[in-house]
């Protein structure tokens, strides 16, 4: 078996098991959309190259539109899976645009003025315009972890590969056998050679960063609350534990805790279902009308906020915020006239306080809004003093 023949089979099996891999954990994960496009791309990948190397569908000049156009189609599939992974908008009409261009600069160089540097100068100016484009969006959006970062990482790479190629075309350090065979040129033999070793690194980078990102959504599952999206009690006393530990000198922390009150007879009454919908809502009155720095939902129908930065009058005033517009809450399955109210106990942050400390302090105040007749706001004697 003689190398380029190698190399031939190499290439098409290399990149069809990445894309059966990635189709596979695509199925695992259907959530992660971008597997999709991925999967398609390294899958063109292989047909790309076995019609060039098994010359299917090739014109009697050697010039193969197909296999051109699936690499391109490879290169686009990917640049729109890092985008649609980075929740960018995939810019289609200028990715297009580049293409319809591209297209009808390399049917000139095939029929108009036939030139094959030309046409490898075309295709590989294709891939940097089209990856440019996909890092410059990548980098608006302000990557902020690592797994962002390795997708930057590998476009970059794949980026520096496309200019790398043609600059050597150019300068005759590969040469491209302009009157013979293309595929017996060194231009092709290094493509055969590098490719294999770039598709592995790419589809690398892409599984750590996907891993990654399962690591992180997996981590936010287990800190927050399933029915209203805020934080659980163990992310609540973790997060704030740690705003505390690291509090400025000009910090005044807070904590407000909320009971709906007589929920019991909400679920009796009118069933789970609409039960379920108070405490989203709730959760959602909070999350917007408390301008807290932390909201979690710490028990069935308990609510906790926490204020890094805040002072008796304005904590009091947030609470009076939550509890009018809960008065005007409209909810599925729940009268209109349904008298759905929370009891809010309120404390400020002492000297030596740890977020148990507060967090007691505050429960105080909520039991007294309870004993006192619900549907009030009740401040502890520390923030009251």
């Amino acid at each position: 078996m003689t190398g380029q023949f190698f190399f031939s089979l190499l290439n098409p099996m290399v990149a069809f098991f990445i894309a059966g891999a990635f189709a596979l954990l695509l199925r695992r994960w259907p959530g992660h959309a971008y597997l999709l496009p991925l999967s398609l791309g390294f899958a063109y990948v292989g047909l790309a190259f076995l019609t060039q190397d098994f010359h299917l569908l090739s014109r009697p000049d050697g010039v193969n539109f197909s296999g051109n156009a699936l690499f391109v189609a490879a290169v686009l599939l990917a640049c729109c899976a890092v985008l649609v992974r980075a929740r960018v908008r995939v810019p289609t009409r200028t990715f297009l645009l580049i293409c319809g261009v591209a297209a009808a600069a390399f049917v000139w160089l095939v029929f108009g003025h036939p030139s094959r540097l030309g046409r490898i100068l075309v295709i590989n100016g294709t891939f940097v315009a089209v990856i440019s484009i996909t890092l410059a969006l990548l980098l608006r959006a302000r990557p902020r972890g690592v797994a962002d970062h390795l997708f930057i990482t590998a476009t970059v790479l794949a980026l520096l590969l496309s200019v790398a190629r043609p600059i050597f075309a150019v300068t005759g350090m590969l040469d491209i056998n302009s009157g013979g065979d293309f595929l017996a040129s060194a231009y092709w033999a290094n493509v055969q050679a590098f490719t294999p070793m770039v598709c592995l690194v790419l589809a690398a980078l892409f599984a750590l960063a996907m891993a990654l990102d399962i690591i992180a959504q997996l981590r936010h599952d287990a800190e927050h609350d399933y029915l209203t999206g805020l934080l659980n009690r163990r992310g609540f006393e973790t997060s704030a534990a740690a705003l505390l530990e690291g509090e400025a000198a000009d910090a005044s922390p807070a904590v407000l805790l909320a009971d709906i009150d007589d929920f019991k007879k909400v679920n009796d009454r009118f069933g789970h279902q609409t039960g379920d919908r108070v405490i989203a809502h709730i959760g959602r009155i909070l999350a917007a009308h408390g301008a807290a720095t932390l909201a979690a939902r710490t028990g069935g129908e308990e609510f906790a906020l926490f204020y890094l930065v805040t002072d008796p009058p304005t904590l009091a005033a947030r609470a009076a915020a939550i509890q009018d517009e809960l008065r005007s809450a409209r909810i599925a399955g729940l009268p209109p006239s349904y008298p759905l109210t929370l009891s809010i106990g309120l404390h400020r942050h002492a000297a030596g306080e740890r977020l148990e400390d507060m967090l007691k302090g505050a429960d105080g105040a909520l039991y007294r809004a309870k004993s006192e007749g619900k549907n009030r706001a009740v401040t502890s004697h520390r923030l009251s003093a």
